[in-house]
Parts: C-alpha cells; structure tokens; sequence
C-alpha cells in the first residue's frame, strides 16, 4: 500500500495576539490592600504564622501549609497585615485569609 502525500491542510488560526503583549503589572499604592485567602485548592486550609499589624515582606511566609494535601501562602508584596479572619473569595464565600496594605517600598504586585 503507497502513502499518498496531502498537500494543504487545515490551518486554523492560533488567537495568540492576546498573549503578544506585554504582561501588565498594575502599580499598587498605598490607598489599595491585597485580599490574600488561606485556602489555595481543594485541600486543607493554610494556618496563618503572622499576626495583625505584623510587617511582612515579599516572599515571607504568612501562612504554612495544614494538614494533609496543602501548601503553604507567601506574601506577594511588601506591607502591614491589617485584618486576619473571613474575606471574600470570587467562588466559595467568606473564607480564612488575611488582609495586606502594600508599603511606600512596594512598586509593582508580584
């Protein structure tokens, strides 16, 4: 049997001129505040390490990972933790987090 060779073909489009663009990085100021929940997956919930007015830095732990399948949270941005307990979250209601206030020394968001 010979294997005939098909010139052509189908060739659709790839949309990637969304992703052409440069990444934007929104400037934060101290007037914004970052809402931060301990819950990342369907596993268990983070435990917070930090405690209210506590000054956190890029990268510091805030919250270690629970029992089970968790991870642990890291701080985004430089700044003050203002609130611990319920926040809203876009799908699953109030949940665990925190509340960060960036820092003058903060520029951009992660």
């Amino acid at each position: 049997m010979k294997l005939t060779h098909i010139h052509g073909g189908i060739h659709p489009k790839d949309n990637k001129y969304a992703a052409a663009d440069e990444i934007f990085k929104p400037k934060l100021t101290e007037e914004d505040v970052l809402y931060i929940p301990f819950i990342q997956h369907i596993g268990s919930i983070a435990i917070p390490v930090i405690k209210k007015s506590q000054q956190v830095v890029k990268g510091e732990m805030i919250a270690k990972a629970g029992e089970g399948i968790s991870v642990p949270i890291h701080s985004p941005i430089n700044g003050i933790v203002t609130y611990i307990g319920k926040i809203p979250h876009p799908t699953l209601g109030l949940v665990d987090g925190c509340i960060i206030e960036p820092t003058s020394d903060t520029e951009e968001y992660l």
